[in-house]
């Protein structure tokens, strides 16, 4: 029924089982049927639709974003900041993610992003008060199994997303 929130999480589960490209697809749509919310918990079964350019999600939350990845959610009128919540697992002796960060029509920030959960805050500007928009990410990429053979995950991933907040 309406507000059935594990009823939902099931349906939306079909993501990683069905070649449609559901975050594509539902990244069209939703909004046609509600908002987003004020806050986006990435990877917990309610996200798609307004998430898209990542890929399925992880058991413990969060997605890796590939090159091109956003999500959507609704500034209140009050809201000062955006918080961003990424991490970035990368190989042993390597630099830091570098991820480029935009939000709506605003300035392209860069932050690095190492394997702790890691918060980059965006100011909200008057205009985003109260409106729709996007976050867009992108970062320097790695592929887990170029640096550990055995590993048996092949893609390639940028930064770990784990929420995205207006408050």
């Amino acid at each position: 029924g309406f507000g059935d929130l594990d009823a939902a999480r099931r349906d939306l589960a079909a993501e990683t089982s069905t070649r449609e490209r559901v975050q594509e697809r539902l990244w069209e749509v939703m909004q046609l049927w509600q908002l987003p919310s004020t806050r986006v918990r990435v990877g917990d079964g309610l996200d798609l639709g307004w998430v898209r350019g990542f890929h399925a999600a992880e058991p413990d939350g969060g997605r890796w974003s590939t090159a091109n990845a956003a999500v959507r959610l609704v500034v209140p009128p009050a809201a000062a900041h955006i918080h961003v919540v990424l991490q970035a697992d990368r190989p042993a002796g390597s630099t830091q993610a570098q991820v480029r960060l935009q939000v709506g029509d605003g300035p392209v920030g860069v932050a690095n992003i190492g394997a702790g959960a890691t918060v980059v805050v965006v100011a909200v500007p008057e205009a985003w008060r109260g409106r729709l928009v996007e976050v867009r990410l992108s970062s320097d990429w790695v592929r887990p199994r170029d640096a550990d053979q055995a590993c048996p995950d092949g893609r390639w991933r940028g930064v770990r997303v784990l929420e995205v907040r207006a408050q």
